[in-house]
């Protein structure tokens, strides 16, 4: 059940905003799905972005954070810092992947109910209010 509906949220991402439509970031996201992989609402994985362009969030075992801009659905993040503490297996995969998004994420595209991160050679991140 819960895969259906986080592949109605991604085909809703896809089709709910028109092309270059501003995108708002400020608040609290929770991460719902990286690429292919939902993402369990108990995960712990969450990025808050705030007006003065700073964001910050967790991996569900290390905390982040860095700086951002958008001008319309272009997003440019600056360097992401993290700490490094140890994560179990399960928790380790979602940071690695989470980072690897983030890192690659170029474009910020409202979707009904949360926002779709992407970019050459990443994962899509579903986010999805707080």
């Amino acid at each position: 059940m819960r895969l259906i509906r986080i592949a109605a949220l991604l085909v809703a991402a896809l089709v709910a905003a028109p092309a270059g439509a501003a995108t708002d970031l400020v608040g609290t996201w929770r991460v719902a799905a990286i690429g292919t992989l939902a993402v369990p609402a108990d995960a712990g994985l969450v990025i808050a972005f705030d007006a003065a362009g700073t964001f910050s969030g967790s991996t569900g075992c290390n905390t982040f954070s860095g700086s951002y801009e958008i001008k319309g659905t272009t997003l440019e993040l600056g360097p992401i810092r993290i700490t490094q503490r140890g994560c179990a297996p399960a928790a380790a995969e979602r940071e690695n992947r989470l980072m690897l998004a983030l890192g690659t994420a170029r474009r910020a595209e409202p979707a009904e109910g949360g926002v779709v991160l992407g970019g050459a050679g990443g994962d899509r991140l579903v986010l999805a209010h707080g």
